[in-house]
Protein backbone atom coordinates (compact mmCIF):
# COMPACT_ATOMS: atom_id res chain seq x y z
CA UNK A 1 0.00 0.00 0.00
CA UNK A 2 1.44 3.44 -1.03
CA UNK A 3 1.05 6.43 1.43
CA UNK A 4 1.07 9.88 0.12
CA UNK A 5 0.52 13.50 0.45
CA UNK A 6 -3.13 14.66 -0.50
CA UNK A 7 -3.37 16.63 -3.80
CA UNK A 8 -7.62 16.57 -3.18
CA UNK A 9 -8.55 20.59 -4.03
CA UNK A 10 -10.27 20.33 0.02
CA UNK A 11 -6.66 19.56 0.96
CA UNK A 12 -5.98 21.38 4.98
CA UNK A 13 -9.81 21.62 5.17
CA UNK A 14 -9.63 18.28 7.75
CA UNK A 15 -6.44 17.63 8.41
CA UNK A 16 -3.68 19.37 9.89
CA UNK A 17 -0.72 17.53 8.88
CA UNK A 18 -0.54 18.00 5.41
CA UNK A 19 3.54 17.86 4.15
CA UNK A 20 5.60 15.17 2.98
CA UNK A 21 7.27 15.98 5.91
CA UNK A 22 5.03 15.39 8.93
CA UNK A 23 4.01 12.41 7.04
CA UNK A 24 7.29 10.79 6.99
CA UNK A 25 7.97 11.62 10.66
CA UNK A 26 4.37 10.32 11.96
CA UNK A 27 5.32 6.84 9.46
CA UNK A 28 8.91 6.59 11.53
CA UNK A 29 7.56 7.01 14.76
CA UNK A 30 5.33 4.70 14.57
CA UNK A 31 8.24 2.27 13.29
CA UNK A 32 9.57 2.58 16.81
CA UNK A 33 6.63 0.50 17.89
CA UNK A 34 5.05 -1.14 15.43
CA UNK A 35 7.45 -3.80 14.62
CA UNK A 36 5.41 -5.61 11.84
CA UNK A 37 5.32 -2.68 9.87
CA UNK A 38 7.60 -1.92 7.24
CA UNK A 39 8.20 1.59 5.86
CA UNK A 40 10.00 2.32 2.48
CA UNK A 41 11.09 5.72 0.84
CA UNK A 42 10.38 6.15 -3.45
CA UNK A 43 11.40 8.00 -6.33
CA UNK A 44 8.72 10.58 -4.86
CA UNK A 45 9.40 12.39 -2.21
CA UNK A 46 6.11 12.72 -1.39
CA UNK A 47 4.91 8.76 -1.38
CA UNK A 48 5.85 5.81 0.74
CA UNK A 49 5.26 1.65 0.17
CA UNK A 50 3.74 0.76 3.50
CA UNK A 51 3.92 -2.84 4.60
CA UNK A 52 2.03 -4.23 6.94
CA UNK A 53 0.28 -8.19 8.19
CA UNK A 54 -2.97 -7.33 6.62
CA UNK A 55 -5.95 -5.28 5.65
CA UNK A 56 -6.53 -4.74 9.26
CA UNK A 57 -2.78 -4.04 10.40
CA UNK A 58 -2.92 -1.58 8.03
CA UNK A 59 -6.12 0.21 8.59
CA UNK A 60 -5.78 0.40 12.10
CA UNK A 61 -2.76 2.54 10.93
CA UNK A 62 -4.83 4.66 8.50
CA UNK A 63 -7.34 4.94 11.02
CA UNK A 64 -5.17 6.20 13.82
CA UNK A 65 -3.37 8.62 12.11
CA UNK A 66 -6.21 10.09 10.24
CA UNK A 67 -7.93 10.85 14.25
CA UNK A 68 -4.89 12.59 14.59
CA UNK A 69 -5.30 14.67 11.79
CA UNK A 70 -3.30 13.35 9.07
CA UNK A 71 -4.07 14.05 5.61
CA UNK A 72 -3.12 11.71 2.87
CA UNK A 73 -4.24 9.30 0.18
CA UNK A 74 -3.93 5.52 0.22
CA UNK A 75 -3.81 3.41 -2.39
CA UNK A 76 -4.78 -0.17 -2.88
CA UNK A 77 -3.39 -2.92 -1.28
CA UNK A 78 -1.23 -5.37 -3.11
CA UNK A 79 1.16 -8.57 -1.70
CA UNK A 80 4.29 -8.32 -1.09
CA UNK A 81 5.79 -10.62 -3.56
CA UNK A 82 9.82 -12.14 -4.32
CA UNK A 83 12.20 -12.32 -7.11
CA UNK A 84 13.63 -16.11 -7.03
CA UNK A 85 15.28 -17.16 -9.98
CA UNK A 86 14.68 -13.74 -11.80
CA UNK A 87 11.11 -14.88 -11.79
CA UNK A 88 8.04 -12.72 -9.68
CA UNK A 89 6.69 -15.20 -6.70
CA UNK A 90 3.57 -14.16 -4.81
CA UNK A 91 2.41 -15.68 -1.44
CA UNK A 92 -0.61 -17.82 -1.52
CA UNK A 93 -3.04 -18.96 1.08
CA UNK A 94 -5.45 -21.84 2.31
CA UNK A 95 -9.06 -20.44 2.20
CA UNK A 96 -11.37 -22.33 4.60
CA UNK A 97 -15.31 -21.49 4.33
CA UNK A 98 -18.45 -22.53 6.37
CA UNK A 99 -21.43 -22.01 5.21
CA UNK A 100 -25.32 -22.10 4.00
CA UNK A 101 -25.42 -24.16 0.72
CA UNK A 102 -27.60 -21.72 -0.57
CA UNK A 103 -24.37 -19.07 -0.86
CA UNK A 104 -22.04 -21.42 -2.22
CA UNK A 105 -22.30 -20.98 -6.27
CA UNK A 106 -22.00 -17.00 -6.00
CA UNK A 107 -18.91 -17.56 -3.30
CA UNK A 108 -17.64 -20.16 -5.90
CA UNK A 109 -17.78 -17.90 -8.73
CA UNK A 110 -16.29 -14.91 -7.38
CA UNK A 111 -13.26 -16.98 -6.15
CA UNK A 112 -12.87 -18.27 -9.78
CA UNK A 113 -12.46 -14.70 -11.16
CA UNK A 114 -10.11 -14.24 -8.09
CA UNK A 115 -7.81 -17.48 -9.37
CA UNK A 116 -8.40 -19.64 -6.52
CA UNK A 117 -8.45 -23.71 -6.70
CA UNK A 118 -11.24 -25.44 -5.18
CA UNK A 119 -9.33 -28.27 -2.50
CA UNK A 120 -12.27 -30.08 -0.96
CA UNK A 121 -15.90 -29.23 -0.10
CA UNK A 122 -18.07 -31.16 2.46
CA UNK A 123 -21.63 -31.00 3.22
CA UNK A 124 -23.05 -31.81 6.44
CA UNK A 125 -26.88 -32.80 7.41
CA UNK A 126 -28.00 -29.33 8.40
CA UNK A 127 -27.27 -27.75 4.92
CA UNK A 128 -23.75 -26.03 5.44
CA UNK A 129 -21.20 -26.66 3.41
CA UNK A 130 -17.49 -26.64 4.43
CA UNK A 131 -15.07 -25.26 1.56
CA UNK A 132 -11.16 -25.33 1.26
CA UNK A 133 -9.29 -23.11 -1.91
CA UNK A 134 -6.14 -22.12 -2.37
CA UNK A 135 -6.02 -19.11 -3.65
CA UNK A 136 -3.09 -16.00 -4.20
CA UNK A 137 -3.26 -13.30 -1.65
CA UNK A 138 -4.17 -10.60 -4.11
CA UNK A 139 -7.37 -12.96 -4.71
CA UNK A 140 -7.94 -12.59 -0.90
CA UNK A 141 -8.04 -8.67 -0.95
CA UNK A 142 -11.33 -7.34 -0.69
CA UNK A 143 -13.10 -10.81 -0.01
CA UNK A 144 -13.87 -9.94 3.05
CA UNK A 145 -16.57 -7.47 2.45
CA UNK A 146 -18.00 -9.57 -0.40
CA UNK A 147 -18.22 -12.53 1.91
CA UNK A 148 -20.22 -10.46 4.70
CA UNK A 149 -22.51 -9.06 2.10
CA UNK A 150 -22.99 -12.26 0.43
CA UNK A 151 -23.92 -14.50 3.43
CA UNK A 152 -25.39 -11.95 5.10
CA UNK A 153 -23.36 -12.82 8.21
CA UNK A 154 -24.10 -17.22 8.07
CA UNK A 155 -20.28 -17.82 7.11
CA UNK A 156 -17.03 -18.26 8.70
CA UNK A 157 -13.93 -18.04 6.84
CA UNK A 158 -10.18 -18.01 7.97
CA UNK A 159 -6.94 -18.15 6.05
CA UNK A 160 -3.61 -18.95 6.13
CA UNK A 161 -0.54 -18.39 4.33
CA UNK A 162 1.10 -21.59 2.61
CA UNK A 163 3.68 -20.72 0.42
CA UNK A 164 5.12 -18.27 -2.33
CA UNK A 165 3.86 -19.51 -5.94
CA UNK A 166 5.50 -18.28 -9.64
CA UNK A 167 2.82 -15.24 -10.33
CA UNK A 168 0.33 -16.53 -12.42
CA UNK A 169 -2.34 -14.78 -14.27
CA UNK A 170 -3.63 -11.35 -14.21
Amino acid sequence: MTFGVSTSPFMGKEGIHCTSRNLHERLMRELRTNISLRVDTTSSPDVFVVAGRGELHLSILVETMRREQFEFQVSRPSPVTKMIDGKEYEPYEILNITTHEQYVGEIAEYLSTHLAQLRDMRYDDNGYVDLEYKIPTRGLIGFNAFFLQTTRGVGVKSSFFTSYEPWKGR
